[in-house]
Formats: C-alpha cells, sequence, structure tokens
C-alpha cells in the first residue's frame, strides 16, 4: 500500500512546459540627452543657444556734414533673452580706427566726401552677429561769423561810413563767393564781405530789401536781409 501510494506521487508531480513565446530582450543600450543639447520640443521647435539678431542698424542722422556728430543707433535683441554686449569697428575713407569702439566717432576727422563705414558686432558673450553701414560725407553749407555786428543800427551807422563786413566761413574749407541781391545803385560788396556804397544823384530813394548772399562751390548759400532806407539822391560819407 506504501510503495503504490509513493508510486502514484511520482506520477504527478512534472516538469512545467515550455512556453511557445521568446523571452523578452533587456535592452540595456539607454542614453540620456546631454545638458546643453539641442532638444526637440512638442511642434518641432528647437531650444538651445541662438546667435543675437540685429533688427535695424542706421546713422542718428541724415545728410552727415563735417558739422555733425556721427552717431549709430542700433535695434538688437537675443532669442533667449540674453543681455548683448556691442563692438563697433569705424573705417573713415578706408582707414581703420581701433581707437573709435563706441557708437559715436569722438576724436577721428573726417572731410566732405569721406567714406565713413560702421561695423557692429552684437554678442552674447557665445555667439555674435555682424552688421555694417557705410554713409558719404556731404557739403556743409557756408555759416556767418560769430563777430558780425549783431543790431540793425550798428550795420546802418558801419554802411553809411562804408566799413561794414559781413563775414562768413565755409565748414568744409571752401573758398566763397559774396553778392548782393535788391540792392540801390551804387553799393556793392567785396570777396570778402566787405560792403560799400558810393550813391547816386539819380538814386529815387526808398526802402531796399539788400541781400547779402554768401555761397560756396557747391552752390550751397546762406543770406542775410537787411532793409535799408536809401534817400533820394543819398551818397555815403568820404
Amino acid at each position: 500500500m506504501i510503495l503504490l501510494l509513493l508510486a502514484c506521487a511520482s506520477q504527478d508531480v512534472s516538469q512545467p512546459a515550455p512556453s511557445s513565446q521568446p523571452p523578452a530582450e533587456i535592452n540595456d543600450d539607454l542614453s540620456l540627452e546631454d545638458e546643453g543639447n539641442e532638444v526637440e520640443e512638442e511642434g518641432g521647435s528647437i531650444t538651445g543657444n541662438r546667435p543675437p539678431i540685429i533688427n535695424k542698424l542706421q546713422f542718428t542722422k541724415k545728410g552727415l556734414t563735417v558739422t555733425d556728430q556721427v552717431e549709430v543707433l542700433v535695434d538688437a535683441v537675443d532669442p533667449e533673452g540674453k543681455p548683448l554686449r556691442y563692438d563697433y569697428a569705424w573705417q573713415i575713407a578706408g582707414q581703420k580706427y581701433p581707437s573709435e569702439t563706441r557708437e559715436r566717432l569722438r576724436k577721428a576727422e573726417f572731410k566732405k566726401g569721406d567714406e565713413i563705414e560702421v561695423v557692429v558686432t552684437a554678442s552674447d558673450g557665445e555667439l555674435s552677429t555682424d552688421k555694417g553701414i557705410k554713409t558719404t560725407v556731404l557739403n556743409a553749407p557756408p555759416e556767418w561769423d560769430s563777430k558780425n555786428p549783431k543790431t540793425m543800427k550798428t550795420i546802418l551807422d558801419r554802411l553809411k561810413n562804408n566799413n561794414l563786413t559781413m563775414k562768413a566761413f565755409d565748414p568744409d574749407g571752401d573758398k566763397l563767393v559774396y553778392r548782393l541781391e535788391g540792392q540801390p545803385s551804387g553799393m556793392t560788396i567785396s570777396s570778402t564781405g566787405s560792403l560799400s556804397y558810393t550813391g547816386s544823384k539819380e538814386e529815387p530813394g526808398g526802402q531796399y530789401k539788400v541781400k547779402i548772399i554768401a555761397e560756396d562751390i557747391d552752390k550751397a548759400a546762406i543770406h542775410i536781409e537787411l532793409p535799408i532806407p536809401i534817400a533820394p539822391g543819398s551818397s555815403s560819407k568820404k
């Protein structure tokens, strides 16, 4: 009886049947994105450092002359919102000025006809963007000398005594030509701006509006208009 029970028990013990599915493979080839690398986000956009964008670069004044302050205005942004540093490289008539590193020219001299060029570099500390512009220095019109007489009484008194000079100067150093318009007969002006009036017995008299004009070689001109009363048959003191 005991042997029979043992035989039955041995028949009930069995090995598990082999599985029909292959064992799952373990993928140990896993990697993580490095910090600072570009990562693709939802929608396909890319994050990471990008170079600054210079939207606008222009001179603050159009039609520059030797009398103007040369300065540029920069409008730039960083896509990541980082603060930007600007570097300026200036050239005048093809000559570089390494000491001029700001947005305006401080010491460099230029003249009419010179080409002024500036290249601006916007940097976020890692990446940078360059942009350049050029302009040509234009002719500057003449200007009246600050030592000229200011009041009408002084002007008329000096004119009566043939001692009136209305002098001008040209910022570009050009030679000036003086001329009159609307003057009475016998009134002239010299090449240095000195007026004289000899008068005439035939002078009808009246209120003249005399234009004193100073003109440079490029035909840029300035003028002063003087209301001058002239008596009939008037003449200047001799």
